[in-house]
């Protein structure tokens, strides 16, 4: 799950996963660090629920241009919403 601040919110930056799936040029430097902190945590959590040979297919897809919910979904046999859900619970 998420880091969870003093006063009990979620430390996330705009939802679940929503502000990870752009650069994170953009961002302070307690945001980037904070995303990516959230960025290893999807990760470690996706490699020990699929492993990494789904990891492989999931980048290979991405690579052949195949949308990213519909590859998500094919290979972490879960959809990418409750992927999202399951890190903030």
């Amino acid at each position: 799950a998420f880091p969870v601040s003093r006063d009990g919110s979620v430390g996330c930056l705009g939802g679940p996963l929503a502000r990870l799936e752009g650069s994170f040029s953009e961002l302070t430097a307690k945001e980037a660090a904070l995303a990516y902190a959230q960025s290893a945590v999807a990760v470690h959590t996706l490699l020990d629920e699929a492993g990494a040979p789904a990891m492989v297919s999931l980048l290979g897809d991405l690579g052949r241009g195949v949308p990213f919910a519909s590859a998500f979904e094919r290979h972490m046999l879960m959809s990418y919403a409750d992927f999202q859900k399951k890190l903030m619970g």
